[in-house]
């Protein structure tokens, strides 16, 4: 039999047919053993119900063809039957291929979540009744799902939050606001408490309408405990800051009287009876008057030190005027000793204004104290702005310089390298300046050769 043209193209036409048809059922198969819900199977069974109608129009068109029949409506439609099956078809393979993908996708989504241990991941529905359980709620909260599916979260809260109404405050502001968290005490199957971080969000469909909740829970019991526990080491610490100024202040006021009184008495000694001393007994009397200055100066030194830092408060601090004064105040030192300060443009810093004096101060007076002999003090202040906003100071001076093994011993409080005939002075000004660095959130460290002169670095980030 010869074929015509028409009947070759409807061959073709079936063919495509057949091929599409095949991964079709083979894809509503797969499609069924997935489905669940009413929704999706009334969808199934519609879809199914389409590829039955367009087989049947299937079979027609292949029947046309074989009877060969010369009825050009017949033609016309079994044509068009056979079009439409394979277009339908088409479509339909295509959406079953699509939904199928989905399925699969949270086949997989839903396999993932049973595996997370670190957190607790829950649905629930409208009323907040439990619809799934993944093993790490199970390891979190001490439950296996067949014991809490279908129950209300409350479950989960103590009996003060219960009363409070706090699961349905969180559930009312999901609602309102799509998520809701919150931070406290939850309880275990056990009846034992741990600290969760709950967040729980409302689940909507396409057209807006609630579907239920999402609950993610955190066990943060852990890290709860090491913030408590950081948290009352620093009252300790604060405790015994604040006792220790407090014995500083009150000592060095009670050491001052007793001390008066010596100098008092060592300068009437001196008045009264220096014509009857001998070269000796003049001598006791001047270290008598020495170790009574001396002594007064620590004292003092140590009252300072303890009010660094008390009732004070941060304010903007321009540097250059800082430097200004210091020089002003430094006027006769800084001709005596033939010192040059120089500087670039210094920024106005957020800062104690009377700390960051102070500390400046310690470290141009060090730097007038400490100088080679013969060499005339070269004093660089310069400044940089660092990465997190904050700033780095660094006083550079050309003096006598300081070893390795010093470097961190000149700024612990009365700590002195030399002896006090060579340089004056208490051992405290480096003590200040770090304790004034520290009240501005940064630190002071020194780079230092003996003989070469010292570069001593301070940040400042408030």
């Amino acid at each position: 039999m010869q074929l015509t043209i028409t009947q070759i193209a409807i061959i073709v036409l079936v063919v495509l047919g057949a091929l599409t048809l095949l991964p079709a059922v083979l894809q509503m198969r797969k499609m069924y053993k997935l489905v669940s819900g009413i929704q999706l199977r009334r969808t199934w069974y519609l879809l199914y119900s389409l590829m039955i109608i367009f087989l049947l129009s299937y079979l027609v068109s292949i029947y046309i063809i074989i009877e060969n029949r010369q009825l050009w409506f017949e033609w016309l439609l079994g044509i068009v039957f056979l079009l439409g099956a394979v277009f339908v078809l088409m479509m339909v393979n295509t959406y079953l291929k699509t939904l199928y993908g989905f399925r699969e996708a949270e086949t997989r989504f839903q396999h993932m979540i049973q595996g997370v241990q670190e957190y607790a991941i829950i649905m629930l529905d409208k009323d907040c009744n439990i619809l799934s359980w993944n093993s790490g709620a199970e390891k979190i909260k001490g439950y296996i799902a067949d014991e809490v599916i279908g129950k209300n979260y409350e479950l989960f809260y103590t009996q003060q939050d219960i009363d409070e109404g706090k699961p349905g405050l969180l559930k009312e502001t999901a609602i309102r606001e799509g998520k809701a968290t919150d931070e406290g005490k939850q309880l275990r199957k056990d009846g034992s408490t741990y600290w969760g971080y709950v967040t729980i969000t409302a689940i909507r469909d396409e057209a807006g309408n609630l579907s239920g909740f999402s609950e993610v829970t955190r066990d943060l019991t852990e890290r709860k405990i090491g913030e408590d526990a950081r948290e009352q080491q620093m009252l300790q610490l604060e405790t015994k800051n604040k006792e220790l100024e407090q014995f500083a202040y009150i000592a060095s006021h009670d050491l001052q009287e007793p001390l008066r009184t010596i100098s008092s008495l060592a300068d009437l000694l001196t008045q009264r009876y220096e014509q009857k001393f001998d070269s000796s007994g003049q001598r006791m009397i001047n270290y008598l008057n020495d170790a009574a200055r001396r002594m007064s100066q620590l004292i003092k030194g140590l009252l300072d030190y303890s009010r660094i830092g008390r009732e004070v408060e941060l304010v903007p601090v321009d540097c250059n005027q800082v430097l200004r004064d210091i020089k002003t105040d430094f006027a006769m030192a800084i001709a005596n000793a033939g010192a040059n300060i120089e500087a670039g443009n210094l920024p106005t810093v957020n800062a104690y204004q009377l700390e960051l004096t102070l500390l400046f101060q310690n470290l141009i007076s060090n730097a007038l104290k400490f100088k080679k002999a013969g060499v005339p003090p070269l004093i660089t202040i310069s400044a940089e702005q660092q990465q997190n906003g904050g700033w780095k100071f660094a006083v550079k001076d050309n003096g006598i310089g300081v070893a390795d093994e010093f470097k961190e011993k000149i700024f612990l409080i009365f700590q002195r390298l030399h002896n006090k005939d060579e340089y004056d002075g208490a051992g405290i000004g480096l003590a200040y300046c770090m304790k004034i660095a520290e009240l501005h959130k940064g630190r002071i460290w020194v780079e230092s050769k003996p003989d070469e002169g010292s570069t001593f670095y301070f940040t400042i980030n408030t």
